[in-house]
């Protein structure tokens, strides 16, 4: 395969997912908005052309789950690892030496995602070693590479506002190329309300999902 992308995720389950969220709108329009924003990165990513999906997703029992609804066409594994660090390097790392040319790692609450930005992500690892989608919480939302730089996830304070920020000064520091995607908004917190909104009218009248 040329080109890989992974969809790493939690399998949608009531309080389990988008628990800072649910705080606000309630723990089942949290897990509704989240299968809702899952499906539509799914198709988006099935869309992409001559591009292998590969699913990366805790917890471990839901691989048998989504195996069963996605059939051969997907390529899925369960995230390992103690920390987020850990388990993103571990997807890449094996997506990379399971014969991928690029690997792309990206999040599944991502409002803005489009096909058009994917497709740059691969197209900027042609001329750099990595590329980076910053979010607008200061972390990122997709990371992108054509061989394993490991230093990338060690070290940093997941899950806080200096993940980007830190990210660059380690590419900087060893002196590896990379180019920056537009930045986004991911749906975590009270600042992502208006996307949370979108996402809200569009189940209205939306369909799709992953299993129960």
């Amino acid at each position: 395969m040329k080109n890989a992308i992974i969809l790493f995720f939690r399998y949608p389950r009531l309080g389990k997912v988008k628990t800072r969220l649910a705080k606000m709108i309630g723990a089942e329009k949290a897990l509704d908005l989240y299968r809702r924003s899952l499906q539509k990165t799914i198709l988006l990513f099935r869309a992409m052309p001559n591009c292998k999906v590969v699913f990366c997703v805790e917890p471990a029992p839901a691989v048998s789950l989504l195996r069963k609804a996605y059939g051969k066409g997907v390529d899925i594994f369960a995230q390992k690892g103690t920390d987020l660090g850990e388990r993103m390097r571990l997807a890449l790392e094996a997506v990379l030496k399971a014969g991928a040319e690029k690997a792309v790692l990206i999040g599944a609450d991502i409002p803005g995602l489009s096909e058009k930005i994917l497709a740059a992500a691969f197209q900027e690892l042609d001329q750099h070693q990595v590329v980076l989608g910053p979010a607008a919480d200061g972390g990122y939302y997709l990371i992108g590479m054509k061989q394993m730089l490991p230093e990338l996830f060690f070290g940093m304070a997941w899950s806080t506002e200096t993940v980007f920020s830190k990210t660059l000064s380690v590419l900087q520091r060893a002196g590896i190329s990379y180019s920056l995607l537009p930045e986004l908004c991911d749906l975590d917190s009270a600042e992502d309300l208006p996307y949370v909104k979108d996402f809200l009218e569009e189940s209205k009248t939306g369909s799709g999902g992953t299993p129960e």
